[in-house]
C-alpha cells in the first residue's frame, strides 16, 4: 500500500510565488507578507473538503457532498489566483527598485504596467471566484436558496461543478446586491458579513479606480506605454466643409505615470486581499448558521 493509499486526504501544499520571474526573490515586505497569509489560508480552507464532505453526507444528506467540496475548493482556488495577483506584484515593484539606474524609462514604464494589469487580472479572477462560492454557500439555506435562484433562473439551480457559463457569475454590483439580499432572507450573521464586506468594495473609490486599470487593458483602447504612440484620435483634422484637412504635430498620447499605475494595482489587490480574509475567518461558522448543521466546530 503506497502512503497516497494509506490516506484518504491528500496532502495540501498551499503555495505563493514570491516571483513569476525564476531567480532569487529579494525580500518580502510586512505587507506582502500579509496578502501572502491570507493567500495560504484561503487554500489551506480547501484542504477541508473531505471532512467537510462526510459532514455534509451525515448531517445534511447526500446531495450536497459534491457543493461543500465545490464552494472549498473554489475558495482555494482564490487562495492561488490570490498568490499570483502578489507575485505579479512583485515583479511590477522589482522594476522600481532593481537596478532602476540602468533601466530604460520606457522599458521600465512598460514592465509596471503590464504586471501591475497583471495584477488586477489575478485578483478579479479571485473576486469572482469568491463571488461563485458566496452564490454556492448561500443556497445551503432554504430562504437564501430561495432568493438566489429567483436571481439567477437561467443557473438552473446551480449544480456542483456545471459546464453551463450561466452557472459561474462575475463579481459585479448586481450579483452582489443579490448576495446581500439572500443573506440577509438567511439571517446568517456570518454570511451577512461576508457578503457585506464584498459588496462594500464597490463604495471604496479605489477599487473603482483598479476596475479601470482593468477595464482598459482588457476591453477598451489601450494607450502605449511611451510618449508618441498610436493616439486615440487621428491627428488629421477635417475642415467644416469637408473639402480639406490639417495634419497636427507633436504627440497625442502620454504614456501613463508609472508610480500612479502601480499605487492603483496595489490599493486594490490590498482591498480584496482584506475582504477575502473576512471570508475565509466566517466561512465555516456561515456553513453551519445556513445549514443549521454542526458540520464545523468553529
Amino acid at each position: 500500500m503506497t502512503a497516497e493509499q494509506s490516506s484518504p486526504f491528500p496532502t495540501l501544499v498551499a503555495l505563493v510565488l514570491p516571483s513569476l520571474v525564476p531567480v532569487p526573490p529579494y525580500p518580502a515586505t510586512p505587507r506582502e507578507q500579509k496578502i501572502s497569509e491570507v493567500a495560504r489560508e484561503l487554500q489551506k480552507t480547501a484542504g477541508n473538503s473531505d471532512l467537510a464532505g462526510m459532514g455534509a453526507f451525515i448531517h445534511l444528506g447526500p446531495e450536497w457532498v459534491d457543493q461543500i467540496a465545490e464552494i472549498l475548493g473554489r475558495i482555494g482556488s482564490a487562495g492561488e489566483q490570490l498568490a499570483l495577483a502578489l507575485a505579479t506584484n512583485r515583479d511590477a515593484r522589482r522594476w522600481t527598485v532593481a537596478d532602476a539606474a540602468t533601466l530604460d524609462p520606457q522599458h521600465a514604464t512598460m514592465g509596471v504596467r503590464a504586471q501591475a494589469e497583471m495584477t488586477a487580472m489575478w485578483t478579479l479572477s479571485a473576486a469572482h471566484g469568491l463571488a461563485n462560492a458566496l452564490v454556492r454557500l448561500l443556497r445551503l439555506n432554504d430562504a437564501a436558496r430561495t432568493s438566489i435562484d429567483a436571481s439567477f433562473p437561467k443557473a438552473g439551480g446551480f449544480p456542483p461543478f456545471s459546464e453551463n457559463p450561466s452557472a459561474w457569475v462575475s463579481f459585479e454590483p448586481s450579483v452582489m446586491k443579490a448576495t446581500r439580499q439572500a443573506a440577509t432572507a438567511s439571517q446568517s450573521p456570518a454570511t451577512i458579513t461576508v457578503a457585506k464586506t464584498l459588496s462594500d468594495l464597490f463604495g471604496d473609490n479605489r477599487w473603482a479606480k483598479f476596475l479601470e486599470l482593468r477595464n482598459v487593458g482588457f476591453h477598451r483602447w489601450r494607450p502605449q506605454s511611451v510618449d508618441g504612440g498610436t493616439p486615440k484620435a487621428s491627428s488629421v483634422t477635417v475642415s467644416g466643409s469637408g473639402h480639406s484637412m490639417e495634419i497636427g504635430i507633436g504627440p497625442t498620447n502620454i504614456a501613463p505615470d508609472m508610480a500612479a499605475t502601480l499605487q492603483i494595482a496595489e490599493a486594490g489587490l490590498d482591498l480584496f486581499s482584506s475582504a477575502a480574509k473576512t471570508m475565509d475567518d466566517n466561512v465555516h461558522a456561515a456553513i453551519n448558521e445556513l445549514s443549521g448543521k454542526p458540520i464545523f466546530q468553529v
